[in-house]
């Protein structure tokens, strides 16, 4: 059975994905298309077309990544 072997510079886009993951799920907070907070923030229309932009691409590149290292 063959073993594979890890590739660093995945391993090193999936912790650069995860930490802009991070300011991604704060900036919900001034989103004005999901749900109301329980604590009231100001909408931001900017923060919620960034939001709308890159929602659909974040966990599918998580998916393809971890995929990709394991071949």
């Amino acid at each position: 059975m063959k073993t594979s072997v890890r590739k660093a510079y995945i391993d090193n886009l999936r912790w650069a994905i995860l930490l802009i993951l991070i300011p991604y799920h704060t900036a919900m907070a001034w989103n004005s298309w999901a749900e109301p907070n329980y604590i009231y923030f100001e909408k931001n229309r900017l923060i919620s077309s960034i939001i709308v932009f890159f929602s659909p691409y974040f966990m599918p590149l998580l998916f393809l990544l971890a995929g990709a290292n394991i071949i």
